[in-house]
């Protein structure tokens, strides 16, 4: 029999952030005496903006963004923070002490939530001999993080664009995928919560894609949980 192989997303798709990152945020800076009395959809809006700022001008290819910054995966995260509190305050703001506190929350497994499905997700694959991996856009700390949420140990192949070097929707980091497994594309899934990066360019190289979300969308295979695949991996 062929073996079959899954991968999945990780931010938004096996683990959430308990509250939003504007609100993590927001506590941040409420902790440091910064910006009390600002609106959370202030926050939001800003944060989107400074998102979009530093993301106008990423490497070409899909080089990963961390990697392609001269201080690294830190660097980038400082450009954003310095982005998002200017926008805020309207000035430049001495933002050391908060980089750590932010990077901190971040790193706290305590502020990530497992999807509850995904355990039956396990037992399903794990009865059926079915592969399980991570292909995600991530900075270096991720496998720390899934180390101390427990998850790692349940992962054959872990792919991290930041170690990689390339992001999706680079195929490369597809094609990564199917070199460490050895199998056929066509034996692969994938499950992730981005269109643009999750579904459409692994389907585009012959594997099977599932779009996890509550929207529909027209033509789009779609899943609510990752326990909702047992449905479709057999």
């Amino acid at each position: 029999m062929n073996r079959k192989f899954l991968y999945t997303d990780v931010g938004d798709t096996l683990i959430k952030l308990r509250y939003s990152v504007s609100e993590m945020y927001a506590e941040v800076l409420e902790e440091h005496g910064i910006l009390k009395n600002t609106k959370p959809d202030d926050l939001h809006r800003h944060f989107k903006l400074a998102w979009r700022e530093v993301s106008s001008n990423l490497p070409q290819d899909y080089v990963d963004r961390y990697c392609a910054h001269p201080k690294g995966h830190t660097g980038w995260w400082r450009d954003l923070i310095d982005s998002f509190l200017f926008r805020l305050a309207g000035t430049k703001i001495d933002s050391e002490e908060i980089y750590e506190y932010i990077f901190a929350k971040f790193d706290d497994p305590n502020n990530w939530v497992v999807d509850p499905t995904f355990y039956d997700l396990l037992t399903f694959l794990k009865q059926n001999q079915i592969g399980l991996g991570i292909i995600s856009n991530w900075d270096l700390r991720l496998r720390a993080l899934l180390t101390n949420m427990n998850l790692i140990q349940h992962f054959e192949h872990v792919i991290v664009s930041a170690e990689f070097g390339y992001e999706k929707p680079s195929p490369r980091i597809f094609e990564e995928a199917v070199r460490l497994t050895g199998i056929s594309p066509e034996s692969h899934f994938y499950v992730g919560d981005k269109l643009e990066y999750d579904y459409y360019p692994p389907e585009k190289m012959g594997w099977t894609s599932f779009w996890i979300s509550k929207e529909e969308r027209s033509g789009v295979r779609r899943v609510e949980c990752l326990g909702d695949l047992v449905k479709y991996l057999t």
